[in-house]
């Protein structure tokens, strides 16, 4: 009966062992994963189905990185920070997430929305329209806030090179500050 028993134990310890080492490289696999997004639409011009990724940056893992895959090379478009606080990227769920929409599907210059969603502040979306003709360009971009009690859009004309920020780093805090006083089109 007592060398039932020690075996019992003995497997027991063997069992919360292994439970005990699989959850660990879960923890760690997950904080090393490289979560991606894909998204499947004509961004470049020429009526083929593109794939665009968004995906943590591998330089600073607050930012997100936007890419294309063409001919089978993920090239980078560029880089988005967090709107307010590095904090709201690194929650679980996430406060702050980063969507892509197709944006002028009907015209040659194509290209996509990139949209910045923080609903615990105001306004919730910061908004920048990139258009593909030979390089990326941003075409114009704002904030917009539709749940409020005072939904509004604002958005200023840009019609720049993606090249002119640095680094390819678009700062949206840098833009209120820079292009709307730091008000929010209010």
């Amino acid at each position: 009966m007592m060398k039932s028993v020690k075996t019992k134990n003995k497997g027991y310890l063997i069992f919360l062992a292994l439970l005990f080492i699989a959850c660990k490289n879960n923890e760690v696999g997950n904080n090393q994963k490289d979560i991606s997004d894909f998204y499947f639409f004509d961004a470049v011009g020429n009526s083929n189905v593109d794939t665009l990724v968004v995906e943590n940056s591998h330089t600073n893992k607050f930012n997100k990185s936007i890419s294309i895959i063409l001919n089978g090379k993920k090239t980078l478009i560029c880089e988005m920070e967090p709107r307010i606080d590095s904090t709201f990227i690194t929650t679980s769920p996430k406060i702050e997430s980063i969507y892509l929409e197709a944006n002028d599907v009907q015209t040659t210059n194509k290209g996509f929305r990139l949209l910045s969603k923080n609903t615990d502040v105001e306004p919730e979306y910061f908004f920048m329209d990139l258009c593909f003709n030979k390089e990326w360009y941003i075409k114009d971009f704002g904030f917009m806030d539709i749940s409020s009690k005072n939904p509004f859009i604002c958005k200023e004309d840009f019609q720049k090179s993606i090249k002119n920020f640095k680094n390819l780093i678009i700062s949206p805090k840098e833009i209120n500050q820079i292009y709307f006083k730091g008000t929010y089109c209010r």
